[in-house]
């Protein structure tokens, strides 16, 4: 009797995908300041009293996209007339090594609160004091990378805030509220009284503003968008959120964003931004 022996051919399972690199350190830290200062080149606050009670509250149109602004990136811009960037965190592959350089500014975080005896609950269109140091805050940090070498970097803005109006600039994004340079606008409603969340650079020189609706009244928009920035190795960035008076719009929406701690599961009675870093590419 003959036996036949039949052996089975075992394929090898593909070995697990090893992990990824990591991030490079932090190359520089965050810090704080709440002095009392003004946006940059705005107008002295005057003695408002309180903010207007109400307005139109359309914005007027936004202004045609221009070409001194920093690059579009394709992912998010669109046509104009369109609505790039709005709501499209997904960001991009950009360069993981060069992310590193911008990691002060990832997950940075503005809290501008009500004071603590705020009534509740908030009025339509109230407004409220601003406690303590927080008029005024800076947050001052020190981009990585090499110097001399300029870097997009592609940023995921939220806000809950009040709006303002910027005066010139360039408006990249058609429909977002993302002005590069500029300054505060003078004349109706008083804008300098109207909270301005901005980034200054130092190299290459520029004020990005974030919150420019280019009107004011006592609205809250609750925004999430994507923008891009231009910064040159080890140049100096700061965050900061002015107000020309001691009182801001408060979050009479009740608007805030599942997730986003310490305001994921309740609003803060204020206004605040997060800043989350999507890519940086050098050019």
């Amino acid at each position: 009797m003959i036996l036949l022996i039949v052996a089975a051919a075992c394929e090898a399972t593909p070995a697990a995908p090893g992990a990824e690199d990591d991030e490079p350190e932090p190359s520089g830290s965050v810090v704080d300041s709440g002095a009392s200062a003004r946006a940059p080149d705005a107008q002295v606050a005057r003695d408002a009293g309180s903010k207007p009670t109400q307005r139109d509250a359309a914005p007027a149109p936004a202004l045609d996209p221009d070409l001194g602004g920093p690059a579009v990136d394709a992912s998010s811009a669109t046509d104009a007339g369109g609505d790039a960037g709005r709501n499209e965190a997904s960001g991009d592959a950009g360069s993981t090594d060069a992310k590193g350089f911008a990691s002060a500014l990832d997950a940075l975080f503005v809290d501008v609160p009500c004071a603590p005896a705020t009534p509740t609950p908030i009025a339509k269109m109230a407004t409220c004091q601003h406690p303590g140091t927080t008029q005024h805050i800076d947050k001052k940090l020190q981009f990585g990378g090499q110097a001399g070498t300029i870097y997009d970097v592609k940023l995921r803005i939220r806000g809950i805030w009040e709006p303002t109006s910027i005066k010139a600039g360039t408006r990249p994004y058609t429909k977002l509220p993302f002005t590069v340079g500029g300054t505060v606008a003078t004349g109706s409603g008083d804008p300098i009284n109207y909270q301005q969340y901005y980034i200054t650079v130092s190299e290459p020189k520029q004020t990005y503003w974030l919150n420019d609706y280019q009107y004011v009244a006592h609205d809250i928009h609750k925004e999430d968008y994507e923008a891009t920035l231009r910064i040159a190795g080890a140049a100096s960035v700061t965050v900061s959120m002015n107000d020309g008076n001691d009182h801001q719009i408060a979050n009479w929406t009740g608007d805030f964003f599942q997730g986003l701690a310490p305001y994921d599961k309740a609003p803060s009675t204020g206004q605040l931004l997060r800043l989350d870093v999507l890519s940086v590419t050098p050019l």
